[in-house]
């Protein structure tokens, strides 16, 4: 049996608010700044693919309000009727609309489900972080 998927792999040190991440074939991550989006660069083949495969890490600094979104293709890939894919853009529009007090899990799960026939077909995942304005970890220092 064939195994491979899709990865990726993120740490955010919330002291200096860069986030290190590193992709095999996963969509990119998408930086929110403001009113504008910007998928991060990414590389890596599949994992499972081959043992040589190498998988590079990239980093970037969030300004404090920064979004940082992780999502599967499942979230990305839904099409409409008219064969257009949902896209990274789509997926901004969502994040970034007025909320009516529904859940975001709630509002991608019934977008996907409006553009797909009723169906969800492919995992639906997305994280988000969220840079904060001012640093909330507080240093300790020994007793001595």
């Amino acid at each position: 049996m064939e195994l491979r998927f899709t990865a990726v792999c993120m740490d955010v040190d919330i002291a200096s608010r860069i986030a290190s991440y590193a992709c095999a074939a996963h969509p990119a991550p998408i930086l929110i700044r403001g009113d504008h989006f910007e998928e991060l660069e990414t590389g890596g083949s599949f994992v499972g693919v081959s043992r040589e495969a190498e998988f590079f890490a990239s980093s970037c600094l969030m300004e404090p309000g920064d979004r940082m979104v992780l999502a599967s293709d499942g979230a990305i890939d839904p099409m409409n009727a008219k064969g257009e894919e949902l896209g990274s853009e789509g997926l901004v529009g969502l994040l970034n609309s007025p909320s009516d007090g529904t859940s975001l899990t709630k509002a991608l799960e019934l977008l996907v489900r409006d553009r797909t026939g009723g169906r969800i077909p492919d995992d639906l995942t997305v994280v988000t972080i969220t840079a904060l304005r001012e640093s909330r970890r507080k240093s300790v220092r020994p007793q001595t």
